[in-house]
């Protein structure tokens, strides 16, 4: 069976010559690929995820299509040497869908890993799965809590682009003007532009605000926390882990049996560690799936509990332990509100997911559980379940 694993990235038409980018992970965690524009080419490289060297010798096909106009291939099965080719394609005003289906390595035949990107060109419309979230609250089956916890999310990734700030913060309700305008947006009665003008208002009057702006960025050694999770510990601790990790890996869970425990008793609790946790999804769909659920306590204040929930009931490799009832259980196991959590899963965190992964990509994370250790004196890096007192011994060195 051909899985698809899409990931979704919003583009902006730049002055001059077009420049764009993107990237993510065939569905079979095989290859990363990354994906650059031009005018008129589209360079792929595709990126052994273990050594993040370009991988040699793969067999694919690609295809570009714009709604129903087809801008290049689909091409035949063709080999590259080098793992990188230059694709002659310009891209057109509009939604453009680039899927890469990947069918060989090192001249052994796999089965078919597909990845579908989309890249938007011209003026960025709003997808319209959001029209059924919005159509959901409208009619009254989402609180405007929820709703407004969801754009919120929905605008900070990016995936509506609404640019407006303010540093006002209100508990108004939401005018029924807005309400409104957002019913007519679902019956195609106003325009995308309209819908967001009534957004824009929402900011501007302090009743929604906009996650992952920039001011909120935080890097410690050298990755990007701003989609992490939540802070575990002292916000003084002098040092500070950021652990990388799959909820589907067995040595995750083992490092999480038996160090973490050790690692609480003797730093985090006394106030000298605190740890943020990076996901890097993968092993397949149900990494993204347990991540996503993962995200969705975090709205609710329960991130860490829903964190050590998964990892205690792992049950193999892509066994159906994540499935999306078993997660709607634990769920309800740590005493999440299980109507907004469906709500929120409803949503589509892929961005979040691949933005991780992303940052494990660009500091050379290759294996799960890694560790990147960032205190006085500079930073180390972890890699793979190493015994605890390999962990011990550097946090040991840092703070003497």
């Amino acid at each position: 069976m051909n899985l698809m694993y899409i990931a979704m990235l919003m583009a902006v038409v730049l002055s001059g010559s077009m420049a764009y980018a993107t990237s993510g992970t065939t569905s079979g965690g095989s290859l990363d690929v990354e994906i650059e524009f031009d005018e008129s080419y589209m360079i792929i490289e595709f990126i052994n995820p273990a050594t993040g060297n370009l991988q040699e010798h793969v067999d694919y096909t690609v295809s570009v299509t714009n709604g129903d106009d087809n801008l290049f291939g689909p091409i035949p099965l063709t080999h590259t040497t080098p793992g990188k080719v230059n694709i002659p394609v310009t891209l057109a005003d509009g939604t453009n869908d680039i899927t890469i289906d990947v069918r060989g390595i090192l001249f052994i035949p796999i089965d078919s890993e597909t990845l579908v990107l989309q890249v938007n060109v011209g003026d960025v419309a709003i997808p319209d799965w959001i029209k059924t979230n919005v159509d959901w609250w409208v009619q009254g089956h989402l609180d405007d809590d929820t709703f407004l916890n969801s754009i919120q999310y929905l605008i900070g990734v990016g995936v509506i682009p609404v640019e407006n700030t303010s540093d006002k913060e209100s508990d108004a309700p939401v005018p029924d003007w807005v309400k409104d305008t957002a019913d007519w947006w679902v019956e195609g009665l106003v325009s995308d532009n309209e819908f967001l003008n009534a957004l824009g208002y929402l900011i501007d009057q302090g009743i929604l605000s906009v996650g992952f702006e920039s001011s909120d960025v935080l890097v410690i050694g050298g990755v990007d926390l701003s989609r992490a999770s939540p802070l575990l510990g002292d916000t003084d601790a002098p040092i500070t882990i950021i652990e990388f990790g799959d909820y589907q890996c067995p040595n995750c869970k083992k490092w999480f049996t038996e160090s973490r425990p050790a690692l609480e008793y003797n730093y985090i609790e006394p106030g000298l560690v605190s740890v943020y946790f990076v996901d890097l999804a993968f092993i397949g769909e149900d990494s993204n799936r347990a991540a996503a659920a993962s995200y969705c306590a975090q709205e609710q204040g329960l991130y860490w509990e829903y964190h050590d929930v998964l990892y205690e009931r792992q049950a193999g490799t892509n066994a159906g332990w994540a499935s999306d009832e078993n997660l709607a259980q634990f769920a309800a196991d740590v005493g999440l509100d299980v109507a907004m959590y469906q709500s929120c899963m409803d949503l589509d965190h892929q961005e979040r997911v691949s933005f991780n992964l992303s940052q494990a990509t660009q500091n050379g994370i290759s294996r799960t559980p890694s560790f990147i250790i960032s205190g006085p004196g500079g930073t180390e890096q972890i890699s793979g379940n190493q015994p605890y007192a390999v962990l011990d011994s550097v946090l040991q060195d840092m703070l003497n």
